[in-house]
């Protein structure tokens, strides 16, 4: 028998599936399978950790510490990362064409730039936003664990051992 504090959640919740729904269907998450990467996928992945933080004279650039290699094993464990690569990637691919005909892949460094910064300046809720900013966070999260990484900060590492 249902009492009056059952009724009321099952209300609440009922109240908020849509709103879970709506946002999955807003990014395009539930659309896809869940597929792994293709080749020209993980090279459009290598690409972008490339252009977020490439190498300088004083230290390595994320690419030059695998760090490509390392969000690419995290899209393999992670299902909800790998889709939004697939459909990041797509939005980059057909942004590309719209624009010049070519895959992202085919672009120039700057024009590689201009639509990740288009990226950066969409919707919060877009794809290409959404997008940006998980491999923006990746890319700086995975490249700061590394040592090699601290040279051109002059930071000599933790204090303890």
């Amino acid at each position: 028998m249902l009492n009056r504090r059952s009724l009321l959640k099952l209300m609440a919740i009922a109240a908020l599936l849509p709103l879970g729904g709506g946002l999955l269907y807003r990014l395009g998450l539930r659309e896809l399978p869940i597929q792994p990467l293709r080749p020209d996928e993980n090279q459009v992945v290598r690409a972008l950790v490339d252009l977020i933080l490439p190498r300088d004279e004083l230290a390595p650039g994320a690419v030059d510490l695998d760090v490509d290699t390392a969000v690419l094993d995290q899209a393999n464990a992670d299902p909800d990362l790998r889709r939004l690569l697939h459909l990041g990637i797509q939005w980059l691919n057909d942004e590309a064409a719209a624009s010049s005909g070519e895959r992202f892949l085919s672009l120039s460094e700057t024009r590689r730039i201009i639509l990740l910064e288009r990226a950066e300046a969409a919707d919060y809720t877009s794809i290409e936003n959404h997008l940006f900013r998980r491999m923006r966070d990746l890319t700086f999260e995975l490249y700061y664990t590394k040592p090699q990484a601290w040279t051109g900060l002059c930071y000599a590492g933790p204090p303890q051992p």
